[in-house]
């Protein structure tokens, strides 16, 4: 978590949205290890906490499995995967957003001082995503399940 940000860059397709996926990984382990060393056994006490850090959780769980689909799709040419791409994108870049301000409240529930600064400075890099366009990604997703009438992914 304290290392300096891996500035390399793969070529292989969604390893970008991989490498976010593994930074909300990150984020969730800072705010929990934090909160744990804190607030030691007052933590199930700190109910709130304990939920922004599921929330994060959970977004990144979703984040992964369709990242993982997208890959999956697109190695077996679906005929859907730049469909399935739109979908993961999108979702990644609305869930750096819930990630970011889940962390940013539970760090400010139990942390004070340098402490706080640096943890949010923490969390602002492992949200960090890549510009994507969602609006027209939305388009297309939409315009797909008008067309096929269903959602069938």
């Amino acid at each position: 978590l304290m290392s300096l940000p891996d500035f390399s860059e793969e070529d292989s397709p969604f390893a970008a949205e991989l490498k976010v996926v593994a930074n909300f990984k990150k984020a969730i382990l800072m705010c929990a290890g934090a909160a744990a060393q804190q607030l030691m056994m007052q933590l199930e006490q700190e109910q709130e906490i304990l939920m922004y850090i599921a929330d994060m959780a959970i977004d990144t769980f979703q984040a992964e499995s369709l990242v993982l689909r997208a890959i999956k799709m697109n190695a077996n040419g679906h005929k859907n995967e730049k469909l399935a791409a739109d979908i993961a994108r999108t979702f990644i870049a609305d869930a750096a957003d819930r990630i970011s301000h889940c962390g940013k409240n539970a760090i400010n529930a139990f942390a004070e001082g340098d402490t706080q600064r640096m943890m949010l400075l923490g969390i602002k890099r492992f949200t960090k995503t890549i510009s994507y366009n969602t609006k027209e990604a939305r388009r297309r997703i939409a315009l797909r399940l008008i067309e096929e009438g269903s959602y069938n992914f």
